[in-house]
């Protein structure tokens, strides 16, 4: 098995894990986690789940347990599973013996909170994260922190602080040199400007985040930025091509397992179909919708959909 491990080192990560746990080799823990996150790059959660928790049984050090907790925790986030999420995440916290791994954490609880709408929970999580992300100088986690505050003031119709924390995620990707980051606060702004009403300034935004995540192979910030895209298309009065791009994103949403992004072009179709007349398709896409909502246990979307089915008995 151990030769079979080195034949598989650099040509199948998952096989290379495979055949040093089978040869109850110390170091399967950690070719585990590496073969996971192969997996993930591929869209493969499921699958990199199953590794996660193969590597989590055999792990014996702290920093390996830790780190497939992690990775284990965005995961499942990842396909919506927040309750294991919240569960994964939780356990780092608790074994982790570094500040580091506390604060990615802090921000994967903080994460999932905000889905379910514990906004208050999130915001605790992250104040906690920004104490140890300031003490050791970290900038990607701080545009990180940034970032999930404005998503938390964009539900409570806070424009200012959606602006101001997003435009301080922005500063702070850009101080860490991360164009993922840069991606994500771009579109953050987006959401922003979309609160505000400028819709053609947001939907320039949106373009800017998607064409930036289209380049780099970003596939998650791309296909959670592609549906708001396709919304405030449709509010500058671009009803076909909102719906060209909402039903390109609930197709990379359902690829990749990102069911918020999924959920979000489910309403955009909706509209557009309702707009156009062609109320069968409409229905579809809000009955999808309210199934996705109690799957993701994104309680703040189902007054919005009921809303639709109310329009649709109206007509």
């Amino acid at each position: 098995h151990l030769k079979a491990a080195e034949w598989y080192l650099n040509t199948d990560p998952v096989l290379h894990a495979e055949h040093l746990h089978m040869a109850n080799d110390p170091q399967a823990a950690g070719a585990y986690l590496r073969a996971a996150s192969a997996e993930m790059a591929k869209y493969r959660y499921q699958q990199a789940i199953g590794l996660l928790e193969k590597g989590k049984s055999l792990a014996r050090q702290t920093c390996d347990l830790v780190e497939l907790a992690l990775t284990l925790g965005e995961a499942q986030h990842d396909v919506g599973d927040l309750v294991n999420a919240h569960a994964a995440f939780a356990e780092a916290l608790e074994v982790a013996d570094d500040d580091t791994a506390r604060c990615r954490a802090w921000l994967g609880l903080a994460g999932g909170k905000r889905i379910t709408d514990d906004l208050d929970g999130a915001l605790a999580d992250l104040g906690s994260a920004e104490a140890a992300a300031r003490k050791l100088g970290l900038a990607g986690e701080q545009s990180r922190i940034h970032y999930l505050r404005g998503n938390i003031a964009f539900p409570r119709a806070d424009t200012e602080t959606c602006l101001r924390e997003h435009g301080a995620a922005l500063d702070f990707a850009r101080k860490a040199g991360s164009a993922a980051l840069e991606a994500a606060a771009l579109g953050g702004l987006a959401d922003a400007e979309y609160l505000r009403g400028r819709y053609r300034t947001a939907s320039d935004r949106f373009a800017e985040c998607v064409e930036i995540s289209r380049e780099h192979g970003f596939g998650r910030i791309h296909v959670a930025n592609l549906p708001m895209l396709a919304f405030t298309l449709k509010w500058c009065g671009e009803v076909e091509r909102a719906l060209d791009v909402g039903l390109e994103a609930i197709e990379l949403a359902q690829r990749v397992g990102h069911g918020r992004g999924e959920l979000i072009g489910r309403n955009v179709a909706f509209e557009c179909y309702r707009f156009q007349g062609q109320i069968g398709s409409a229905r579809e896409h809000a009955e999808r919708g309210l199934a996705l909502v109690h799957q993701l246990g994104a309680e703040r979307f189902e007054p919005m959909i009921l809303l639709y089915f109310a329009e649709l008995e109206y007509i």
